[in-house]
C-alpha cells in the first residue's frame, strides 16, 4: 500500500517514527522547508498534493486546520472514491471532508506526540469503512503505541483535549517538580533526574498494580506526613480544578 501524507509538521514526523506498514511513502507540503528533514530521512517529496494523492491508495491529511480550505482547493475533481482518507486534523469533523472531496469514506484519528518514541495513545474513529479499512488503520496506529476505536466521532474532540494536549500539561508539571527542586537547593541535573524518574516510575506503578490512583495516593500519604502536608499545599491552591478547567477549556474552545 502506497501512502501520501498532506502536511509535513510534527505530527507527520511522529507518525513515520517507525514506517514499516506502507510499501512506500510520499510526503507533501506547500513549504520546501517542512519537506527537508523526510528527504534526509529517505522519503519521497512533493510540493504537489495532487501528484501526492494520485499516486496513493491511502491519504493522511496532517496539515493545520486553516489551511484546509486551501488543500480542498488542491483536490478538486480528484475521484478518491477507491482511496482511504484518514485525518489527523484536530477539531475537524469527517463532514468538512464529505462536502469537499470526492470520497465516500474517512477515519478520523488522534494521536499525540509521544508517538514520536513509539509510545503515543491514539483515538480512532472511522465512517463508512470497511472492516479492512479499519484493519489497516488499527496496524498503522499500533505501530506508534497504543489505539482505541470509538464509535461517536465527538469522543475524537473530548481526546483531543485529553490525550492531545495532555503531554503538555504533563511536561509543565515535570518542569514544575525540576524548578521546586532547585528552589530548595537542588542542583537542576539532580532535580531533573528526580522529576522525570519519579513521573515515569508512578507511572508503572499504576499500570502494573491496576489500581485507581486515588488508593495508590493514600498508600504514600502518611497521617501529618511531608506528602499530606504537599498534597494540602496543592489542594488550597486548586490543583485539581485547574487541571479539569485546562481540559476542559481546550475541549470547549477547539476553534483552531
Amino acid at each position: 500500500m502506497r501512502a501520501a501524507f498532506i502536511g509535513g509538521g510534527n505530527i507527520t514526523r511522529a507518525l513515520l517514527h517507525k514506517q514499516n506498514i506502507f510499501k512506500s511513502v510520499i510526503i507533501s507540503d506547500i513549504c520546501p522547508i517542512q519537506l527537508e528533514f523526510f528527504k534526509m530521512t529517505g522519503f519521497e517529496t512533493t510540493t504537489c498534493n495532487k501528484e501526492a494523492v494520485k499516486k496513493s491508495d491511502l491519504v493522511i491529511f496532517a496539515t493545520k486546520p486553516k489551511d484546509l480550505s486551501t488543500v480542498f482547493d488542491t483536490l478538486k475533481n480528484i475521484d478518491l472514491q477507491d482511496t482511504l482518507p484518514i485525518s489527523v486534523m484536530a477539531n475537524t469533523p469527517s463532514q468538512a471532508f464529505f462536502d469537499n472531496i470526492e470520497i465516500n469514506k474517512l477515519i478520523r484519528i488522534m494521536p499525540n506526540t509521544p508517538a514520536t518514541v513509539g509510545c503515543g495513545i491514539s483515538v480512532w474513529w472511522s465512517r463508512n469503512c470497511s472492516a479492512n479499512d479499519n484493519l489497516i488503520c488499527q496496524k498503522f496506529l499500533q505501530n506508534i503505541g497504543k489505539e482505541i476505536e470509538v464509535f461517536e466521532e465527538d469522543i475524537i474532540d473530548k481526546a483531543t483535549a485529553l490525550s492531545g494536549s495532555g503531554p503538555a500539561y504533563v511536561l509543565h508539571f515535570i518542569e514544575s517538580l525540576i524548578d521546586a527542586g532547585v528552589h530548595i537547593g537542588l542542583t537542576r541535573k539532580i532535580a531533573q533526574e528526580l522529576a522525570i524518574e519519579t513521573v515515569l516510575g508512578t507511572t508503572q506503578l499504576l499500570i502494573h498494580q491496576n489500581l485507581h490512583p486515588s488508593i495508590l495516593k493514600n498508600n504514600i500519604t502518611s497521617p501529618a506526613g511531608t506528602t499530606t502536608k504537599g498534597l494540602l499545599a496543592l489542594e488550597k491552591h486548586h490543583f485539581k480544578y485547574t487541571i479539569i478547567k485546562a481540559v476542559q477549556e481546550g475541549y470547549l474552545n477547539n476553534d483552531n
